[in-house]
């Protein structure tokens, strides 16, 4: 049973708002940081999530898909993927639950309900956000809490 087009933004800010608070701070050398040789960036991830982002919204909107260039600097990156985090949540803000239900191009020639492409995105999301919280470890950050929802304050350091 999908979720309501509610739940799905919900969802999608909770993880994408904890990520751009992890990451919109860093330096560009540890924008550049990468686990392991041949290894995304932690800008590069941040681009691969907007290329995501802006394939599944063209299929979800019957639009041709496009190639994005990549971001000259992390903090170009974190922008776009903000825009880009604006842009899904009001197209789902303008989504009827008749809707996900609704076959799409997902990939060329794969088919699906667009919720589960929604589903999709998500958990594309949480996934590189995972391998962005185990490299700021490896850079000696602390990521903030792996969630953030809307309207929540930050702790009091003490």
């Amino acid at each position: 049973m999908p979720y309501s087009p509610e739940q799905y933004t919900h969802s999608l800010l909770a993880h994408r708002l904890a990520l751009i608070e992890a990451v919109q701070n860093l330096s560009e050398d540890q924008g550049n940081f990468t686990a392991w040789e041949g290894g995304m960036s932690v800008k590069n991830l941040i681009d691969h999530l907007s290329q995501t982002n802006t394939m599944m919204l063209a299929s979800a909107r019957k639009e041709p898909r496009v190639r994005l260039e990549p971001s000259p600097t992390l903090q170009d990156a974190v922008n776009r993927y903000q825009q880009l985090t604006e842009q899904t949540t009001a197209f789902l803000s303008q989504t009827t639950p008749e809707q996900l239900s609704k076959t799409v191009e997902a990939f060329p020639n794969v088919h699906l309900p667009l919720f589960q492409v929604m589903d999709m995105l998500r958990e594309h999301d949480i996934h590189h956000k995972g391998q962005v919280w185990t490299m700021l470890r490896l850079m000696g950050i602390k990521p903030p809490m792996f969630v953030k929802m809307p309207g929540m304050a930050k702790a009091p350091k003490g």
